[in-house]
């Protein structure tokens, strides 16, 4: 269920980004994970195939014809080449939302629509990259220890 409350507070929105709400890993251990960084293979380029690599990397997995998965959800991931990447995630009612940087979540695309389908909201110069599974109950993605090693991606994997 969309809940800006628990992400509004001070102690938390400044140190969990738009990746940490997707993956609901609230936690302040940490500053403003980025993809890659919990399996320790982090992007080098902020490029679409980097990302979706290093999420993938990280436990999220690839949808590609994205529907309603049983022990998951949908996340989509903007990509702006070269600066930045952003995250919007599809709560448990069915309604999709996401967090910039230090300010509360929110439902609505970057010009104050209503997100629908985040593939066809506006996004600026960020480009819609895809889908994403997240398993149910979210991801930590704070930098391991190397407890478990990092999950392979298959030679050639291309998006």
């Amino acid at each position: 269920m969309f809940n800006p409350d628990k992400w509004s507070r001070a102690v938390y929105f400044w140190c969990n980004n738009c990746f940490a709400y997707a993956m609901n890993d609230w936690r302040v251990s940490r500053e403003n994970p980025q993809p890659g960084v919990a399996s320790g293979q982090q992007y080098t380029y902020v490029r679409k195939q980097q990302i979706v690599e290093a999420s993938v990397r990280d436990g999220l997995i690839w949808a590609e014809n994205p529907a309603p998965k049983a022990g998951s959800y949908l996340v989509a991931l903007l990509v702006w080449n070269d600066r930045d990447y952003h995250w919007i995630r599809q709560d448990r009612d069915g309604g999709w939302s996401h967090k910039s940087g230090p300010f509360s979540p929110k439902r609505e695309d970057f010009f104050g629509a209503e997100i629908v389908l985040p593939h066809l909201s506006q996004w600026g110069q960020y480009e819609f990259s895809g889908y994403l599974y997240v398993p149910k109950g979210g991801l930590k993605v704070e930098e391991k220890k190397m407890i478990r090693a990092p999950a392979p991606v298959q030679k050639g994997f291309k998006i």
